[in-house]
């Protein structure tokens, strides 16, 4: 009867536990004086690792990128351009807070809960991919938009451990969508 009761517990969702790892929620792409800008939305869940180094004073740094690609029939999907964020999570233990810093456009908000800064962290506005003038009107082309936990910019003793441990594979899937101009 224990046994069952265990096992019930387990399997009802107020006991599930998410896996570590980005879901990107969505995605879009829009116009804004001929430059097209990428907002969307993902949820980052951390790894008790990477959870437990964040609180030690170790920063997480995460590259979220856009890809714009045009298919080919006879080889592979030619990349027409790219762009990358860099945002680091921070914890400052003397004021109790978590700092979230886009590092490319140099912005940084400061938040009292991780769950508050993880939010923030997924929070993608105006990302500037690429200008209009630059594709092909005729042409409909893939947007493929991924984030992942940059284990470089990890403090060099802990890299070892990243690599091989899946705990620190703290990635998404890529979401696509079509773009057409």
């Amino acid at each position: 009867m224990l046994c069952l009761l265990l096992a019930a517990q387990i399997a009802s969702p107020a006991h599930a536990i998410a896996e570590p790892g980005i879901v990107i929620e969505s995605a879009s792409a829009r116009i804004e004086h001929d430059i097209y800008l990428v907002d969307a939305r993902l949820h980052y869940e951390l790894s008790d690792e990477a959870r437990q180094a964040l609180e030690s004073g170790i920063p997480l740094t995460f590259a979220v990128e856009v890809e714009l690609l045009r298919q080919r029939p006879y080889l592979w999907d030619a990349v027409v351009a790219d762009s990358r964020h860099w945002l680091r999570l921070e914890y400052h233990a003397l004021s109790r807070s978590y700092l979230v810093s886009n590092l490319t456009i140099k912005t940084r908000h400061s938040f009292p809960q991780l769950r508050e800064a993880l939010e923030a962290l997924g929070t993608i506005r105006d990302m500037a991919v690429v200008e209009r003038k630059l594709l092909d009107a005729d042409t409909p082309y893939q947007a493929r938009l991924s984030a992942r936990l940059d284990i470089e910019s990890l403090p060099a003793p802990l890299r070892p451990a990243a690599y091989f441990e899946s705990a620190w594979r703290i990635k998404s899937p890529p979401y696509r969508w079509t773009l057409t101009p």
